[in-house]
């Protein structure tokens, strides 16, 4: 399903506007924000399926795939025997 932007007239597929979150508590109406310009949407997760393309990856930023190991602690070997 494509989504189209009232404010600026962005168009896109559902993964890649950000969902924001449920209009109300037991609806199947959403908020999902433009990646144009940050305008709310609102629509209607249930009954706008994307068709199924085969196996694909969910994230489509710019770190997709990478491994973050994070940076490595310096351990001192030096201790001290407080006699």
């Amino acid at each position: 399903m494509v989504i189209k932007c009232s404010k600026c007239g962005y168009e896109g597929g559902r993964a890649e506007w950000k969902y924001v979150g449920n209009l109300n508590m037991i609806g199947s109406l959403a908020y999902r924000k433009c990646p144009g310009c940050g305008h709310f949407e609102v629509c209607d997760e249930l009954t706008s399926d994307e068709q199924y393309r085969g196996p694909e990856p969910w994230g489509i930023g710019k770190f997709r795939g990478k491994v973050f190991k994070g940076k490595k602690k310096k351990t001192s070997q030096k201790t001290s025997i407080a006699t």
